[in-house]
């Protein structure tokens, strides 16, 4: 029914592999998500054409959905209409719109690819977030969930881990998706560590902008390059810290990363 559904509006309208695109065409795939919010109050990020929104309307409580494409939009409107669901309020916005909500929620995305990682990183700034189920490309969900010093470890590892206790629910198929993408869909669930630093995360993301492109380097290099300063400066920073010079930055934990970037910032080198 699903993927029936989804062809029929899809040819109508086309779809913008430019955006990231896929709509979710699995009846299972989309039940097995519903099941997660049962009674629960969802925000739903990028509703699209409303593979998930219809399954989880018969579930949740309620849910608020955002869209950025105004055609999009006009169509899940319709049909919400045409099937009499009430408990669906749809807005034309992106993911920001609910950044500053207090209220209790759980947060839903089938997430366009080109903004996994964005969305894995805004919702930690979420109030009123109580879990995340969010579907991303295997290798995002692969470096979330990473561990310093392995392949995939780097910047969105540190900030996931900061802020979310993470786990893997389970992988979806190309096959499950129109236009079938290239890799296999993770869905992720998130739920936001109770002693996250939120200015903490801030200046994490700041640190690990300048600093993990070196990522392969001996941390004592990487600070200089990327925070162009000198080998005293570095020296200071990784002695506050504990850490050695000849460790490499994808060898860092989480804390201390924290760690060297609040010392930065401390001493305005950034």
């Amino acid at each position: 029914m699903l993927r029936e559904y989804v062809y029929g509006l899809a040819g109508l309208v086309g779809v913008k592999k430019r955006l990231g695109q896929h709509f979710l065409v699995d009846d299972l795939v989309a039940e097995r998500v519903a099941s997660l919010v049962e009674d629960r109050v969802v925000f739903e990020v990028g509703s699209g054409l409303g593979s998930l929104t219809l399954y989880m309307a018969r579930k949740a409580e309620y849910i608020y959905g955002c869209e950025v494409d105004r055609v999009f939009l006009g169509l899940l409107k319709r049909e919400l209409e045409r099937r009499g669901v009430g408990n669906v309020d749809l807005m034309l916005c992106d993911a920001t719109c609910f950044e500053n909500s207090l209220s209790r929620h759980v947060a839903v995305s089938n997430t366009p690819f080109n903004l996994s990682s964005v969305l894995i990183v805004r919702l930690c700034y979420d109030l009123g977030l109580e879990e995340a189920f969010l579907g991303v490309q295997k290798e995002v969900a692969d470096r979330v969930l990473a561990s310093e010093g392995s392949r995939n470890y780097g910047r969105l590892s540190v900030i996931a881990r900061l802020c979310y206790d993470a786990e893997r629910l389970f992988d979806v198929s190309p096959y499950s998706f129109y236009p079938r993408p290239k890799v296999y869909t993770s869905f992720l669930r998130l739920v936001p560590r109770r002693d996250r630093d939120l200015e903490e995360v801030r200046v994490v993301e700041e640190f690990t902008r300048r600093v993990f492109p070196y990522i392969n380097r001996k941390i004592a290099r990487a600070l200089e390059f990327g925070l162009q300063v000198d080998r005293k400066a570095t020296r200071e920073l990784l002695e506050n810290c504990n850490i050695s010079e000849e460790k490499r930055v994808r060898e860092l934990s989480p804390r201390e990363v924290a760690c060297l970037a609040k010392k930065s910032l401390e001493s305005h080198l950034f």
